[in-house]
């Protein structure tokens, strides 16, 4: 059975939605800060991309081969697969990396060029405090295991390095970019300070393995704070009063580990929330960064697609104590509406059961052209897309974790993972990775409405091409999806080649488009058009 891993890490989607400079006196805060509008010569090396990386998550060994052809050059295991206590079983075990190599083999045989590996801390037998009934507990090593851990994390970056020692048989490329913990939240149960010490063992460990591995932070989760375009003065009041269901770390702590660059390489930053989260969170944590006189590559490690809905509590209608958050684009105003479509998408006898997975495939496969391309616009290093696949134990949570249950890319057996087909969010994959692999440059084009998404990418081949939408609300299943006109500036009145984005089937539907003085007009929605001059 190979559940071990989806239930462990899938608990990530449950609780959403689913070297170092001086440091600058007084950056210690984050309040006031809010935005303004070596090695083996025969092995390969892991590639090196002019763009964005584009990766999918939680993925495993078995599906590999479903994605050989996704476009996507990234892959990320479910974290549980680093799990210290999985590798070693006790202080004086060996090293057991047949999860670990599998989930890297499967992937490079398959093609990937690169990969993102999470190392974590979990081991009950090394635990300080070894969680219990209603107490989470602290994974940061007792004393005596300290050095323990360093050995595991450097034996850990050693295997996957391609020196040719110590090596995992087979490697084809190495292994340069570590995430520690998989999230800076209830996933690292510890306290802030304690996780610092943990990079402070890690860093040494990783760099004495390979002085090109990249260590990246766990994951920050601030979905609260930038939901819903909020102006800076609002991203300040949330800052001062965040959500505790999601910030089990608090401003201070993310401060804290802000405060401590020469421990890490790569920023993480989780968007389990709307893709319109993504342009204010990076702008904050940028000028973030600045403060304190550091810059530092910016990755979205996770990510759902789709649109989450409802997250951390139940989906209920009418609201309760303990009913959960709703995300943009949902309001308090939408709560029934919400708890409609996540019972019929929970409920297979439901009438309306169809209709409801049509719509959240559909949502999913636009979500990913979406969140890539704005990901690409703020200049991120790489970004993650989940779901490989759909989390069969969290469509029992009464949509405690949205609708990323549902949002896998592919159908496969439960129980072996046997591949059975692609739903539309793979193919909707396929074209946005065929621009984010060859794109030179790509830019945000400014529109009289924020809520609408215009992107022009220039192509290696000297094309070009224009990706936009437009942020209607939301569209639930049996809705019709809110449209705008959208001028897409394509600077020619010769006929031009409109695909969209793949939301059914197998294949984009194309249309020829005649411009008008130079500008294409368009009615879009939530589904993303290429537009091809």
């Amino acid at each position: 059975m190979q559940l071990r891993g989806a239930i462990g890490a899938a608990a990530l989607a449950a609780a959403a939605l689913a070297c170092g400079q001086a440091q600058t006196p007084g950056a210690s805060t984050l309040a006031g800060a809010s935005p303004t509008p070596a090695g083996n010569p025969t092995l390969a090396t892991q590639t090196a991309h002019a763009g964005m990386i584009l990766g999918v998550e939680y993925a495993s060994a078995e599906l590999a081969p479903a994605f050989a052809d996704s476009g996507a050059v990234s892959a990320k295991p479910y974290p549980d697969d680093g799990d210290w206590g999985s590798i070693q079983s006790g202080p004086q075990a060996a090293y057991n990396w047949r999860r670990i190599d599998r989930f890297v083999r499967a992937h490079q045989e398959s093609g990937f060029s690169h990969l993102t590996l999470i190392i974590t801390a979990r081991a009950l037998w090394a635990a300080s405090d070894p969680p219990s009934l209603g107490d989470p507990g602290d994974f940061f090593p007792r004393p005596e295991y300290e050095q323990a851990y360093v050995a595991f994390v450097q034996a850990f970056v050693e295997r996957y390095d391609g020196d040719g020692v110590d090596d995992m048989p087979g490697l084809r490329f190495p292994v340069t970019l570590f995430g520690f913990e998989p999230e800076y939240s209830t996933f690292w149960p510890g306290t802030a300070e304690t996780y610092i010490h943990l990079l402070e063992l890690a860093y040494p460990a990783v760099k004495a393995a390979n002085p090109q591995a990249q260590v990246m932070a766990a994951g920050l989760l601030m979905t609260d704070v930038f939901n819903g375009y909020p102006s800076p003065a609002e991203i300040d009041r949330r800052l001062t009063d965040p959500d505790p269901r999601i910030w089990d770390k608090t401003p201070a702590d993310v401060a804290l580990l802000l405060d401590h660059p020469e421990l890490f390489d790569v920023v993480d930053v989780h968007s389990l929330g709307d893709y319109t989260e993504i342009p204010p969170t990076i702008a904050w944590l940028r000028q973030q960064m600045a403060a304190r006189g550091y810059d530092r590559p910016i990755w979205i490690g996770d990510s759902f697609s789709g649109v989450g809905l409802n997250g951390w509590g139940p989906a209920t209608c009418p609201r309760r104590p303990n009913s959960g958050w709703l995300c943009y684009p949902a309001t308090e105003a939408d709560r029934c509406r919400v708890a409609a479509t996540l019972q019929a998408l929970a409920d297979s006898n439901a009438p309306d059961h169809q209709a409801a997975l049509d719509w959240i495939h559909a949502d999913s496969a636009a979500g990913i052209v979406r969140r890539t391309v704005v990901a690409a616009g703020e200049g991120l290093a790489g970004i993650n897309i989940g779901n490989v696949e759909d989390w069969e134990p969290l469509m029992l949570t009464q949509g405690g974790a949205g609708t990323s249950p549902w949002q896998g890319m592919v159908d496969r057996v439960l129980l072996t993972r046997r591949f059975q087909g692609y739903r539309p969010a793979y193919y909707a994959l396929q074209q946005v990775a065929g621009i984010i692999r060859h794109y030179t440059a790509v830019e945000r084009l400014p529109a009289d409405d924020p809520r609408t998404y215009l992107y022009h990418f220039l192509l290696d081949d000297g094309n070009e091409v224009f990706i936009a939408w437009a942020d209607t609300g939301l569209w639930l299943p049996g809705n019709v999806m809110p449209t705008v006109p959208v001028a897409v500036p394509v600077g020619t009145d010769s006929p031009v080649r409109v695909e969209w984005t793949v939301t059914a089937g197998a294949e984009p539907v194309v249309e020829t488009a005649a411009p008008v003085e130079g500008a294409l007009i368009l009615d879009l929605g939530q589904i993303p058009a290429f537009v091809w001059p």
